[in-house]
């Protein structure tokens, strides 16, 4: 079995403030964000899954931090691959 020397065990939750860069749709339904700082996953992507209950609220809220440049932060519950998942979160203001 091969291990890279940069794996770190990550306990989950974890929450995280950032900027985002971008936001998208996924053909899946699911809504990603990229960040201005990487999550413990290895990128800077955070995805918001469709099937979490609060997706349209949650959804809202990141729409509105990024058009107005403010400060999110973000509970993660766990990693995609390289992507973090995103649990809830909240606008800073």
């Amino acid at each position: 079995m091969l291990i890279s020397q940069n794996a770190v065990a990550q306990t989950f939750p974890v929450q995280l403030d950032g900027r985002i860069i971008e936001f998208w749709n996924e053909q899946s339904g699911d809504v990603t964000l990229r960040l201005s700082v990487n999550g413990p996953c290895g990128s800077a992507n955070f995805s918001i899954q469709h099937s979490v209950p609060s997706f349209q609220g949650m959804t809202a809220a990141m729409l509105t931090a990024a058009a107005s440049s403010k400060t999110v932060r973000l509970q993660l519950s766990g990693c995609n691959g390289s992507y973090n998942i995103v649990d809830h979160g909240a606008v800073l203001f």
